[in-house]
């Protein structure tokens, strides 16, 4: 049984010797919006060529791609603009995300409970 939590050891690029190699474990059911947000925020930019040990179909990819720029969370280059940025800090869906790191009109108390109940898991 798994609480639903997922462990993620992070490392600075710079702390790696020139013989280890990093790798990023994600299964095709996660590479999705949230995963793309995180890695653009990262610095990697070529997401069709990295080295996924467990890569999802590319049409997953570029769901996620189209998504994120309709959320202006990716430029039409595809980098990442500063509503993006802010949205990657929020390990929620990047749409929630955007609830809450656009407000501007100092409603985030009042966004912050609907976005945990929407994102909460049902039990049962």
């Amino acid at each position: 049984m798994t609480n639903g939590l997922i462990n993620v050891h992070i490392v600075e690029f710079s702390d790696l010797s020139s013989d280890q190699a990093c790798f990023l474990f994600v299964s095709p059911s996660f590479l999705n919006r949230t995963v793309v947000l995180q890695l653009k925020k990262l610095g990697i930019d070529d997401l069709v060529h990295f080295d996924f040990m467990d890569p999802s179909a590319p049409e997953t990819l570029m769901r996620a791609l189209e998504l994120l720029n309709y959320l202006a969370a990716l430029d039409g280059d595809g980098n990442l603009t500063d509503l993006g940025a802010v949205m990657s800090e929020f390990l929620l869906d990047p749409q929630l995300a955007k609830l809450i790191g656009s407000c501007q009109h100092n409603c985030s108390i009042e966004i912050l409970p609907i976005a945990a109940m929407l994102s909460a898991e049902a039990k049962g």
